[in-house]
């Protein structure tokens, strides 16, 4: 009688612990699940966020591409380049905003200076003079 008392619990005690590893194992399968889910819902909103963001990328291209096309697709109007090569014939050349007329002037070779032909200006040709002759004294008494 004592063989089969504990004969008895021992298989109480095994059913007790499958039982509790059954539960366990159906709860962590559960959570399994619900990780898997979470997963697969995740992965599918990121695909839908990249598309997003491609079909934006995509969109902003053609609008920049349209801009494009309709800035330069008049080819009876001039580029802005064409406008600048025209204004160089013209002997205008436009740097910051300020135009200069490059007919009159001359650029030495030697030393690349600018000389101006023709008229000048007398006040910046008296500036100049002035210029030449302080130059010519500092010279003198360096020697």
């Amino acid at each position: 009688m004592l063989k089969d008392n504990i004969f008895l619990q021992e298989r109480n005690l095994t059913e007790k612990i499958k039982l509790c590893y059954d539960t366990d194992l159906r709860k962590a399968r559960m959570m399994l699940g619900d990780y898997k889910k979470q997963l697969l819902e995740y992965q599918a909103a990121v695909k839908d966020d990249v598309a997003r963001l491609v079909r934006d990328q995509q969109n902003d291209i053609d609008d920049v591409m349209l801009k494009r096309l309709r800035r330069y697709g008049d080819l009876d109007e001039p580029t802005p380049k064409q406008l600048a090569l025209e204004e160089y014939k013209k002997g205008l050349v436009n740097v910051n905003d300020t135009t200069i007329n490059i007919e009159n002037m001359v650029i030495s070779k030697k030393d690349g200076t600018v000389h101006q032909k023709g008229a000048m200006d007398p006040n910046i040709e008296y500036e100049m003079n002035v210029l030449k002759k302080n130059e010519k004294e500092a010279r003198d008494e360096v020697q």
